[in-house]
């Protein structure tokens, strides 16, 4: 698989103190990568409670000790078809501005070391695409 962060990414334990720290999980056979600061926790994939009439990509909501929050596929959210849940599927509890979500992935790889300044902005596409996600 190719690195959706860089190529630049250091090999994992080499990269200096100043560098920045990188969840990666699996939507089909891509791999991405949240920041870690703004990961709660990562759980195992828990039945949710769906809501009608919501759009498709959002999953429903789920009860984590005691808040409610709502649970997105990213495979639809990044216009993949949705798979059922397997046992290698967990959702990722991440921290959007002041809210709390979870992320339904495929699964979880692994934590990358990224030096400051490696990752690499989106290059314009020329037309209307949000590149808010790369």
């Amino acid at each position: 698989m190719s690195d959706p962060i860089s190529a630049r990414t250091p090999a994992p334990g080499s990269a200096g103190p100043d560098s920045e720290q990188y969840l990666t999980f699996q939507l089909a056979e891509q791999e991405y990568g949240i920041e870690i600061q703004s990961v709660q926790e990562i759980r195992g994939y828990t039945r949710v409670t769906a809501l009608p009439n919501s759009p498709r990509h959002l999953k429903g909501l789920l009860n984590v000790r005691g808040t409610v929050i709502p649970v997105f596929d990213m495979r639809v959210w990044f216009g993949k078809e949705p798979i059922p849940c397997t046992p290698l599927s967990v959702i990722v509890t991440v921290n959007v501005g002041a809210r709390v979500v979870g992320l339904l992935v495929d699964g979880v790889s692994d934590v990358r070391e990224v030096q400051p300044g490696a990752l690499v902005r989106p290059p314009d596409m020329g037309i209307a695409v949000n590149t808010s996600l790369l």
